[in-house]
């Protein structure tokens, strides 16, 4: 029996969506004020900061060409398990399983198969989990970028707090300091470093019994 093959992609969705998840779970801190001073409360667009500053574009495109750069690594053997396997359903086409059985060089070829599979299913695994610590380290690199620009702003202003926009339901003019905040983000980091993770290989995982 053949070991059952598909071919996901690393890129974009996983990415975007694995990016989602380190943005809602790192929010941005500020340094607290007297209790007694003016409530000052300030809105920004988290997701906006990412797509329009300079460091999030710089990061986002970094990040997109390690995803195809892990995604090419694993096509050729994709491809070869895709010849592969079609090449033994056509061998196998007008045989029974008992005379599959039978010819010691069609087992060989299906255990080959199967072994190669599982080996290339490990290797999805690992470059995922590797993307996923890639991007968590970019976005924390991003987050931190920002800390003085937004300190620098809440001083300016007196804020005694700064909320994410997609959570607000109407705000003051003026309130708002998404663009001002891009701005200052883009004189100041413009660029992200992000470096690809690597991990360890896992111990090696048998093919399932036939």
């Amino acid at each position: 029996m053949l070991h059952a093959f598909s071919l996901p992609r690393l890129g974009m969705l996983a990415r975007r969506a694995a990016l989602a998840v380190v943005l809602l779970a790192a929010p941005l801190t500020v340094a607290a004020l007297p209790a007694s001073a003016q409530a000052v409360v300030l809105v920004m667009d988290q997701e906006k900061i990412m797509a329009d500053s300079r460091a999030g574009k710089d990061m986002d495109q970094k990040l997109a060409a390690i995803a195809t750069a892990m995604d090419n690594e694993l096509k050729p053997e994709d491809d070869r398990l895709r010849t592969e396997r079609q090449a033994i359903a056509t061998a196998t086409q007008n045989l029974t399983a008992e005379q599959v059985q039978a010819r010691p060089d069609l087992t060989s070829r299906i255990n080959a198969f199967n072994a190669a599979a599982v080996a290339q299913e490990q290797k999805r695994a690992k470059r995922g989990r590797e993307l996923q610590e890639t991007q968590r380290n970019a976005l924390s690199a991003f987050f931190q970028a920002q800390q003085g620009v937004l300190q620098a702003i809440v001083t300016e202003r007196n804020a005694t707090a700064v909320l994410e926009a997609s959570r607000v339901v109407w705000n003051a003019p003026g309130a708002d300091i998404t663009a001002d905040f891009i701005a200052r983000l883009d004189r100041q980091t413009p660029t992200i470093t992000v470096t690809r993770v690597t991990l360890p290989d896992p111990p090696a995982r048998a093919a399932a019994p036939r």
